[in-house]
């Protein structure tokens, strides 16, 4: 397995596992399959190509015999008083590479890419309360929680709770987290 940042190059690729993430796991995220298909091949590009400067973001790709299995994404947040924080998105791997630790793999990367960005000593993300694995993996990481929202994000009549979770991160990336051989 190889990981690394997703360009415009992965952009096809990344759209159509996006679209599939929204459909299979429709609770993981706050878009929904009916807005991202309505999406243009140069909005994903844009959506998923590395900025260096401040604030940064990356989409990181977890591949497989050259495939794209699973991804995760983040962003700097933008406001000068903020902008010390870093909020997760987007954490998905597709149902057939599961239980292969991909996506612990793909967390740890990403806390070491961005240990590696100045001013940066947050990490937040959100995940769903019934998403057990999900919420197991953060938690074994080292991600806590701060807060909870209830009716976070609603489909349809489905009601759910979101769970706040924060790691502040190593700024040291030589013993920041990592990931088991790829």
């Amino acid at each position: 397995m190889t990981i690394r940042p997703l360009d415009r190059s992965d952009a096809a690729d990344f759209h159509a596992l996006r679209l599939g993430a929204l459909l299979e796991s429709p609770e993981a995220f706050a878009a929904t399959y009916e807005e991202d298909v309505l999406l243009s091949s140069d909005d994903i590009a844009e959506r998923i190509e590395e900025v260096f400067t401040e604030p940064r973001k990356v989409v990181l790709g977890a591949f497989m015999e050259g495939s794209l299995i699973g991804f995760i994404g983040c962003y700097q947040e933008s406001m000068m008083k903020v902008r010390h924080k870093v909020v997760i998105w987007g954490t998905y791997v597709h149902p057939s590479a599961r239980g292969r630790g991909v996506g612990e793999k793909l967390l740890t990367q990403l806390i070491r890419h961005v240990s590696l960005w100045d001013h940066v000593d947050v990490l937040h993300l959100t995940v769903v309360a019934r998403a057990k694995s999900a919420r197991a993996l953060y938690i074994r990481v080292g991600f806590e929680l701060f807060g909870v929202e209830s009716d976070g994000i609603r489909d349809h009549e489905v009601r759910d709770t979101v769970e706040h979770m924060a790691l502040r991160i190593n700024r040291d990336p030589a013993t920041a987290p990592t990931s088991p051989p790829t």
